[in-house]
């Protein structure tokens, strides 16, 4: 990571490390973005889109190693094998939300101490948030409306995050993490990644400040939420299954 006065962000954003700086933690969970740098699912989702050109194969690669430079976090290893078990069942006609069941119960069984990870837990929930058709405008207001109701026993929040998800979480996909990427390779670009971080915490510190979570939930049975609303979503799924199968 290059030397630089935001030295804690780069790292944060491209590799997940913890941030130790108050200020700018606070200001990103103020903001319902601290996702970004907790290297979530989003993280992979950026890189699948760069790497269109190549193979499924190449790209699962490539995720696989980013994954082990972020030391295997259960966000990003949901998130990947989410795309390999997707790549293996794409001949089948199963839905979304069926390759997300698929992909917790094969991570559980694997390692079932993550079952009660909180991080988890939420990665789980946007995992659903994902799955599901967009009935908002467009696909991503959709997904952002989705995760915000999702994850508000978790992580309760102004409805103005979800506005400032919409707006500023896209850029920082599409500008912020694949330029700190480059200056990660290049340190000589440091002023140039610099700037942009400036503008981003500005920005940031312009948006409305969160309030203190009325609840705080906590301990082992939390699972049960995520685990009952995936249950509830998939029998939603099977009356709309049945009628498009029916109209074809």
């Amino acid at each position: 990571m290059p030397n630089s006065n935001f030295h804690e962000l780069y790292t944060a954003l491209i590799c997940g490390a913890p941030i130790t700086n108050g200020a700018h933690r606070q200001l990103f969970i103020d903001t319902g973005l601290l996702h970004l740098l907790i290297v979530s699912g989003a993280h992979l989702h950026f890189l699948e889109r760069w790497m269109s050109p190549f193979s499924s194969r190449v790209r699962l690669t490539i995720l696989g190693l980013y994954c082990w430079i972020c030391s295997f976090g259960a966000p990003v290893v949901r998130a990947w094998a989410r795309r390999v078990i997707g790549l293996t069942g794409r001949s089948t006609f199963a839905s979304g939300l069926q390759f997300e069941f698929v992909t917790i119960l094969v991570i559980v069984l694997l390692y079932p101490p993550w079952l009660f990870s909180r991080s988890f837990m939420m990665s789980w929930l946007c995992g659903l948030a994902l799955s599901l058709p967009p009935v908002i405008i467009n696909r991503t207001i959709s997904q952002c409306a989705y995760c915000y109701l999702f994850l508000l026993l978790f992580c309760p929040n102004s409805p103005s995050t979800l506005l400032v998800n919409i707006l500023i979480a896209p850029l920082v996909g599409a500008l912020l993490f694949p330029l700190c990427l480059l200056v990660a390779l290049c340190p000589w670009l440091t002023p140039v990644g610099d700037f942009f971080w400036k503008i981003l915490l500005v920005v940031l510190q312009h948006c409305p400040e969160s309030q203190p979570a009325p609840w705080v939930l906590s301990g082992r049975w939390l699972f049960l939420f995520p685990l009952t609303l995936h249950l509830v979503l998939l029998l939603l799924e099977v009356p709309c299954r049945r009628a498009r199968w029916s109209s074809c």
